[in-house]
């Protein structure tokens, strides 16, 4: 019998976690904000710079590109990009990245999704990756 108690009090703290998130929920922060924050750090957004010929060009024009976080928002990239790198961004464009299936000595196979950020910077201002 006692392990019908141990249920009961599972219920009652698995209620209790439903009511934190709901209240979470009602105080206007998603899902996605407490996840980013649940390391304590926002700069951990930015997963690194993406260094291809393509991302080359157009530094060139004040636009670098970065892989970020799949649940990332616009918002949370511009953040960390300030945290980081002391710049504040005019604007900033996310891209979902497809999963991609390729093949390799007759097997199939998959490449992970991603999501990637161009961040956009006023004339002036730059970001130096060493």
């Amino acid at each position: 019998m006692a392990w019908w108690s141990n249920k009961e009090e599972n219920k009652q703290s698995s209620a209790g976690s439903k009511a934190q998130t709901t209240a979470g929920a009602a105080a206007g922060v998603s899902s996605a904000d407490v996840m980013l924050t649940r390391s304590g750090k926002e700069e951990d957004v930015i997963l690194y710079p993406r260094i291809t010929e393509k991302a080359a060009k157009a530094a060139e024009n004040n636009v670098y590109t970065f892989n970020i976080l799949p649940q990332a928002t616009k918002k949370d990239v511009a953040q960390a990009v300030e945290k980081i790198y002391k710049v504040k961004p005019d604007r900033v464009r996310v891209v979902n990245i497809p999963s991609k299936t390729v093949m390799r000595r007759r097997h199939r196979g998959r490449k992970s999704r991603g999501k990637k950020a161009y961040v956009y910077l006023k004339p002036g201002d730059s970001i130096e990756f060493i």
